[in-house]
């Protein structure tokens, strides 16, 4: 592992990084058949949100967006808090911090949820949101 390499620095041409390697043969912390439900029904109700919001049922969101990628991710994620793979917190905070970010690329990027509330904030802005 990473954290048994003390001495000197990571030779790309020789030995190149795959990061994955570090989380073959985890176990399953989070029951991920239970996960990929619940990302399949966030993923499906996403989907009819915006089909609501923009009257559209043409509309298919990425299929990244809360897809089986994740699911293995957030596994790889809740290992890096229950088992300690590198044994420091100070090494363990990068990945962290790389799944982080990738679940926020997701939700921004791949699921496109930051622009439906800003186009729903902006008609309840113009046409008025609440009950007459």
């Amino acid at each position: 592992m990473l954290a048994q390499n003390k001495t000197g620095t990571l030779d790309f041409e020789t030995s190149p990084y795959d990061e994955e390697q570090y989380f073959k043969d985890i176990p399953d912390l989070v029951n991920m058949t239970d996960v990929s439900f619940k990302f399949k029904m966030t993923h499906r109700f996403l989907t009819g949100f915006e089909w609501g919001i923009y009257n559209d049922t043409s509309i298919r969101l990425n299929e990244d967006c809360f897809g089986p990628y994740y699911v293995t991710k957030l596994n790889e994620y809740d290992y890096l808090f229950e088992a300690d793979p590198f044994e420091n917190i100070m090494q363990n905070l990068f990945p962290e911090v790389s799944l982080t970010y990738q679940f926020l690329y997701m939700w921004n990027n791949q699921c496109d949820i930051d622009e439906t509330i800003n186009d729903f904030m902006v008609y309840c802005w113009y046409q008025g949101c609440w009950p007459k």
